[in-house]
């Protein structure tokens, strides 16, 4: 297991970013000194955050991300203590003077340590950046402090490179004699890296203290802008300085690292990639991550960041749930069981992964305790890089680790044995007694970070017999469903002696396949020839065929184990190398798919894909056809005749004032129109087709305004129009006389005004006549003529074609016959009521010519429905 203290500080560096950035920051150097890098198994952490208070800051960082950042690294230094005073943190300021402003022992400090960094928001008038005064000031800080160096953090945060403008404004007296504010400037390569300048205070540089005081320094640079030549002139005096100070090896370097910012939002970013690095961990590609191809068995913790808002899915071995992790930050310890389990660690996340880190728990083993022959001209010994608690399993291979070996302090060759997942290093044989192994094992994927992984180093006594071969299945470890397959049981030399053979005898009977419960599912049935032996010679091989036969399936794992017996022939006599066992335990089941479940869940989906769309279609065309809502609409019923002697007129008998239209009744599927008529909605033959409603009065024939297809004797007809307005003439007589009595139907949209509605009816009545004349009924032969009786409007009668007001008859069937009517003026038929317009002049129509019975009898009132 990881160190407490090493997770708690990678919990910390996990947490402290708030937002994704790309390529935040630059490092410059690495760690001068990789021993004291990381922290790790340290009783207290002691942490100093040193804020640059210039007022430069009022340009560089208006939103104080640097107060942000501080803030949540007391956070999760606290959150990440493991017990009270775990952590002890320190904040001080610097512009040209070092400003301790307290230490606070964590977690219970954190509320107010939080406090003190919220003044930092008006710390920023300072006129000095004095990098001697706050680098004097971190050096006398941890220098009072008995820890070891990997336990002293410094997180050095600055906006602008060394300026000591204002000599009375500052501390530089204390360190130079140098009263010219440029040339105390212009001494900060001296007084740093040596040798001092004769106006140095103290005659040894300050590197020289920074190394004594014994901590590691973070530093995050901020520069942002177009720099003006004054900038140019102090950052040339200052880049060779902290060059030199972060370069590791160097007369001046010290232990530490370097981030240029470039914005203030990438702040928090760099304390993340910072202490990453203090706690140990290794930044790898993220796409490793997620396409599973780092061991999970080596792997001690993953962390990664997020977008905000987004989540990642971290699947674990059976039984284990997978982990649901959220962002921005997020660090997971993985279970021991779980990294036993082996595998490969898989990291879905819902959004790209950014700033990948693993803990690595791994190192280079030697396996089962090799023999070297004293006969031998070559030994081989296997190796394996993989967590110490479980060397045997979930071993890193060449795509994530390089491994160097040598014996007796000489280089020797090593190679991966893919078939059994080991390294293998190859020593030249001799008269020795005994060989000194040393082997170092390199993490090949790491971007930032110490990639050096645990050494082994381990004296190897050579025998009287050779080794035992090396046994491994090569055949199908990814199997689905049952059956047979079909593979080999190979078993290689791990000498070379001349002039001798080896002989390989496997046990009687075939040999149990378990699942992971133990359960048995099938066997492996291994026949070795009658001569199954071969030369021994280093990496020479017997292959024995081997059928691997499943009875039950499952998802999961399974395993084997079949024994084995060796012999050693060296031509003078045979000699017994002992028994062992060939264990494999990463065998991938899975259960073969059902194909009649797989059909008809296809057919259901193609079925859903086809009906869903088809539903929706008919539910629009189902909205499309409702009718407007009734309550928008008005209607009337007045009396009227239709002559066909000539062209089909229709006029009316009396008039109509506004307040004589009522509410329509009915609802969004069917209109109760006056006079006993309906209009309902017809489906429409697509969605996109103009809605359709079939119109009818019940033992009458009927024209309308709209365009219609009529039925035979008019009886209905389908209007193919929007139905905001109408006028209905109907028939209710079957005689064909020259004037037949008959209906006139108004509808028309509340909002209408009188005129409106007047020349909706006016209008209306025309077309209505016009179309009862295509859809009518035979008109009678005029007098005087032995024409035949004609349909259509093939009459020359000049009477008007649309309206006329006359008093409507109480009876018409005793209705006299009236002449024909004037022709008139477009007038208005209707009359509004003096509620509705009194603006406006009531509106009439002349009178039809009248009896005078009629003339005097008063108009009566429209039919309702």
């Amino acid at each position: 297991m990881v160190p407490p203290m090493r997770r708690g500080a990678l919990l910390l560096a996990l947490l402290i970013g708030t937002t994704i950035l790309p390529a935040l920051s630059t490092p410059l150097a690495s760690a001068a000194e990789v021993p004291g890098a990381t922290a790790q198994g340290c009783d207290v952490r002691h942490v100093l955050l040193l804020l640059d208070q210039s007022g430069s800051l009022r340009q560089t960082d208006p939103g104080g991300e640097r107060v942000s950042a501080s803030q949540q690294l007391i956070d999760l230094l606290a959150t990440s203590a493991p017990r009270e005073g775990a952590v002890s943190a320190a904040i001080a300021g610097f512009d040209g003077r070092y400003q301790p402003y307290g230490r606070y022992d964590l977690p219970s400090g954190a509320g107010a340590a939080r406090g003190e960094l919220e003044a930092f928001h008006q710390r920023n008038g300072g006129q000095n950046t004095d990098y001697v005064v706050a680098l004097r000031g971190a050096a006398s800080h941890f220098a009072s402090i008995a820890a070891p160096k990997e336990c002293k953090t410094l997180v050095w945060f600055t906006d602008g490179a060394h300026d000591v403008a204002t000599i009375d404004a500052g501390d530089s007296p204390a360190y130079s004699t140098t009263t010219d504010p440029w040339s105390v400037t212009h001494e900060l390569s001296q007084l740093v890296c040596g040798p001092p300048p004769p106006s140095a205070v103290n005659p040894r540089p300050l590197a020289e203290e920074l190394r004594n005081a014994g901590f590691d320094a973070r530093l995050s640079e901020l520069r942002t802008g177009s720099p003006n030549s004054r900038t140019v002139q102090l950052r040339t005096n200052a880049d060779p300085v902290l060059q030199a100070l972060f370069t590791p090896g160097g007369p001046c370097s010290i232990s530490g690292q370097r981030d240029v910012l470039s914005s203030a939002d990438q702040l928090a970013d760099s304390f993340f990639r910072q202490f990453q690095e203090t706690s140990g961990a290794v930044e790898v590609d993220c796409n490793r991550l997620m396409d599973g191809t780092l061991p999970v068995a080596a792997i001690a913790g993953v962390a990664f960041r997020l977008p905000p808002g987004a989540t990642a899915t971290v699947p674990l071995a059976p039984p284990h749930p997978p982990l649901q992790v959220a962002g921005p930050t997020t660090d997971t310890e993985l279970p021991a069981e779980v990294r036993d389990a082996g595998g490969r660690l898989v990291v879905q996340p819902s959004a790209p992964l950014r700033a990948c880190f693993v803990d690595l728990d791994a190192a280079a083993q030697v396996l089962e305790g090799p023999q070297l022959y004293r006969g031998s001209t070559t030994h081989t010994v296997d190796l394996v890089v993989a967590r110490p608690e479980e060397p045997t399993s979930g071993g890193l291979g060449p795509e994530d680790v390089d491994l160097v070996a040598t014996a007796s302090g000489a280089p020797v060759p090593t190679s991966w044995d893919g078939d059994r997942h080991v390294w293998v290093a190859s020593i030249p044989g001799g008269d020795r007694s005994s060989v000194d192994l040393m082997a170092t094992a390199t993490f090949r994927g790491a971007i930032t970070g110490d990639p050096a992984l645990g050494t082994v180093s381990r004296s190897l006594a050579v025998a009287d017999l050779p080794p035992q071969p090396s046994a491994a299945w090569r055949g199908p470890r990814s199997i689905e469903g049952t059956g047979r397959h079909v593979g080999e049981l190979v078993f290689t030399a791990r000498a070379t002696i001349p002039g001798a053979r080896f002989c390989v005898v496997l046990g009687d009977g075939p040999a149990a396949v378990l699942d992971e419960n133990g359960a048995p599912i099938g066997s492996l049935r291994a026949d070795a020839p009658r001569d199954a032996c071969a030369p021994f010679d280093a990496g020479t091989e017997v292959l024995v065929p081997a059928t691997l036969e499943l009875t039950d399936q499952r998802n999961g794992a399974a395993s084997f184990s079949t024994g084995y017996s060796a012999t050693f022939d060296d031509g003078q006599e045979a000699r017994d190398l002992g028994t062992s066992a060939l264990e494999v335990d990463d065998l991938a089941l899975a259960r073969s798919p059902d194909r009649a479940k797989a059909t008809l869940a296809a057919l259901g989906l193609a079925a859903i894909s086809v009906l869903v769309p088809l539903g929706v279609l008919w539910l629009l065309t189902w909205r499309q056809s409702r009718l407007p809502s009734p309550e928008e609409f008005l209607a009337v019923s007045v009396p009227a005749r239709v002559r066909r002697d000539g062209p089909t007129s229709a006029t009316l008998d009396g008039e109509v004032a506004m307040e004589d239209l009522r509410p329509l009744k009915g609802d969004r599927t069917q209109f109760h129109l006056p006079g006993g008529g309906s209009l309902k909605r017809r489906l429409p033959r697509h969605p996109f087709a103009t809605p359709t409603a079939r119109i009818s009065y019940p033992g009458a024939d009927c024209a309308t305004s709209l365009p219609a297809t009529h039925s035979r004797r008019a009886r209905s007809g389908v209007i193919t129009s929007h139905f905001t307005q109408l006028a209905v003439v109907i028939v209710r007589d079957d005689t064909s006389g020259e004037e037949e009595p008959a209906e006139a139907v108004l509808l028309a949209p509340r909002r209408f005004t009188a005129a409106q509605a007047a020349q909706v009816l006016e209008d209306g009545l025309r077309a209505a006549a016009a179309r009862l004349a295509d859809n009518g009924r035979p008109r009678p032969a005029q007098q005087g003529s032995n024409a035949p009786p004609t349909h259509g409007d093939q009459g020359t009668d000049s009477s008007p074609s649309a309206t006329g007001a006359a008093p409507r008859p109480a009876d018409a069937a005793s209705r006299p016959a009236s002449p024909p009517a004037p022709p008139r003026p477009a007038d208005v038929p209707l009359r509004p009521s003096p509620s509705d317009r009194p603006d406006e002049r009531p509106a009439t129509v002349p009178a039809a010519r009248t009896s005078a019975a009629q003339a005097s009898a008063p108009p009566p009132r429209p039919s309702w429905f």
